[in-house]
């Protein structure tokens, strides 16, 4: 089985320390995109999409996040005081999986394209990292 880990529990601290304070938005993950998603939900939805993952785990301790996630069909865990500890958290949710795929929410244009390549080549090197 091939699982997803969403990356989406990051502070926004930089972001909302450069954007004035009538931006509406403090957490970059929500900022809507052109097509009226929010930039977590873009790569949420490529994830949700793909054919090849049959499991997504979404690391965040947004409640609004976690609220559609979680009705979207993900299991969701709370994130850790690290990028690499949030990472792990999501890993170890996704106990029964073969094959993990870890994604940064605040990355909104990846494309199902490049997700197959990177599983194809973990399949075939045990691990890869996508270049671009």
């Amino acid at each position: 089985m091939t699982s997803a880990v969403l990356l989406a529990a990051g502070e926004s601290r930089r972001f909302a320390e450069s954007c004035p304070p009538a931006f509406r938005w403090k957490s970059k993950l929500l900022v809507p995109l052109l097509d009226g998603r929010a930039v977590w939900r873009r790569s949420f939805d490529l994830l949700r999409a793909s054919s090849a993952v049959q499991q997504i785990v979404v690391v965040t301790d947004d409640g609004a996040i976690r609220a559609e996630a979680e009705s979207a069909g993900a299991a969701v865990v709370p994130g850790g005081e690290t990028r690499a500890l949030s990472s792990l958290n999501g890993i170890l949710a996704a106990e029964r999986a073969d094959t993990v795929v870890v994604h940064d929410a605040a990355r909104p244009f990846a494309t199902g394209a490049l997700l197959s390549r990177v599983l194809n080549a973990a399949v075939q090197a045990v691990a890869a990292g996508p270049v671009v």
